[in-house]
């Protein structure tokens, strides 16, 4: 028996040379439709990304990546009060559960840590409001403050005592120290020590 001539010829295959070409147009209309999905980012997507990788770098370390996200005027605040992350406690996750628009410049993203202290096997899970403002094309974090949750996620410098006086918490006025708890719901929220 002789093989069949269909298997050597592919237009015979496809149906004949009439066949291949709804194939070359669907190959067509589907380049053109993934190269529009490459186009730039929107603002709101950038934003995401921007929030996504300050609070990643944030959580393994690399402050250097996530300072560059964040304003000029706050980075040195910000390092601080992240200061204890991976020294004196362990961030298990930092999750984005929301992100709002304020207005066309700044917006609201809502952040969920789940740590512990190092010292310890107790899980807490803190709430945080982070306020990012368009400059140019891209998003600076500059205020982060906790709405709800566990206190200490955070380091915040207690005020510097003058020369002979001790500072206002009865502290040496230099060291570091956890956070104030929130402030109760019904209350205009008021941040503590060193929020930006």
């Amino acid at each position: 028996m002789r093989p069949s001539r269909c298997a050597s010829r592919p237009e015979r295959a496809l149906g004949g040379t009439r066949g291949l070409a709804p194939l070359v147009a669907a190959t067509a209309l589907l380049a053109s439709v993934a190269a529009g999905c490459l186009g730039p980012p929107t603002p709101f997507q950038r934003l995401g990304d921007v929030a996504y990788e300050t609070n990643t770098a944030t959580r393994f370390g690399r402050f250097d990546v996530a300072v560059s996200h964040v304003a000029s005027e706050v980075q040195e605040q910000y390092a601080a009060r992240h200061g204890s992350w991976g020294n004196e406690l362990r961030v298990l996750d930092v999750e984005l559960t929301g992100v709002r628009l304020v207005d066309p410049d700044t917006a609201e993203v809502s952040v969920v840590v789940q740590w512990h202290r190092i010292d310890e096997t107790h899980i807490r899970t803190t709430q945080l409001a982070q306020r990012y403002r368009r400059g140019g094309e891209d998003w600076q974090l500059f205020e982060e403050r906790r709405t709800a949750g566990a206190p200490g996620l955070f380091r915040v410098e207690r005020p510097k005592k003058k020369d002979g006086e001790a500072s206002p918490d009865g502290g040496a006025g230099d060291e570091l120290r956890e956070e104030a708890p929130p402030t109760p719901p019904g209350e205009p929220a008021v941040t503590s020590g060193l929020t930006f």
